[in-house]
């Protein structure tokens, strides 16, 4: 989906959420701007990223934002975040698309979280479930846009890469079951 929105012309920031979700998007926002030189609220430093490159809207995608709710990140980033969402897609002259990824068995903790914070932003309306991939998943992902394309392929050589591929996924979701942060 990124390249697809590179391509599109939107500006991509993404970022995965360690300690303090401030600071990973506002490490992320200027490493992107190619300058340390941002303000430091997060808000201000997207419009001014923004208007740096006003043809091209940005795309923040805060990617596991379930450790943003857990009870060792810092409560007032937490918030400080929250109440930055709606300042920027609230805007008539809106130039920014934020996407909160995070499991599906924190889904209640991000909407108490965020009603507690910002009882009008309503995170169930736009919510986005992407389920397990299954095997006819898979086979559609990599056969479909071959045949989009006029593109000839062997089933046996498609039917070993899925095959390969859910051996793969299985064994990643196993290893993030056993993490610790799992």
């Amino acid at each position: 989906m990124i390249p697809v929105l590179r391509k599109s012309g939107y500006q991509i920031i993404y970022t995965p959420v360690f300690e303090n979700v401030i600071e990973d998007v506002l490490h992320e926002i200027k490493r992107v701007s190619g300058t340390g030189e941002m303000p430091e609220d997060y808000v201000d430093a997207l419009q001014e990223l923004y208007q740096r490159q006003p043809q091209q809207d940005i795309v923040l995608i805060v990617d596991q934002f379930e450790q943003a709710l857990g009870v060792s990140h810092d409560p007032q980033a937490l918030e400080k975040f929250v109440e930055g969402i709606p300042h920027l897609v609230g805007q008539a002259n809106r130039f920014v698309t934020i996407v909160i990824v995070l499991r599906a068995d924190w889904l209640y903790f991000l909407d108490t979280s965020v009603h507690r914070l910002y009882p009008q932003l309503d995170v169930s309306s736009y919510l986005f479930v992407l389920h397990p991939l299954t095997k006819e998943a898979v086979w559609e992902a990599i056969v479909e846009p071959l045949q989009a394309r006029g593109i000839m392929y062997d089933e046996s050589a498609v039917e070993k890469r899925v095959a390969y591929l859910r051996r793969l996924f299985d064994a990643l979701w196993r290893q993030a079951a056993d993490s610790p942060i799992g």
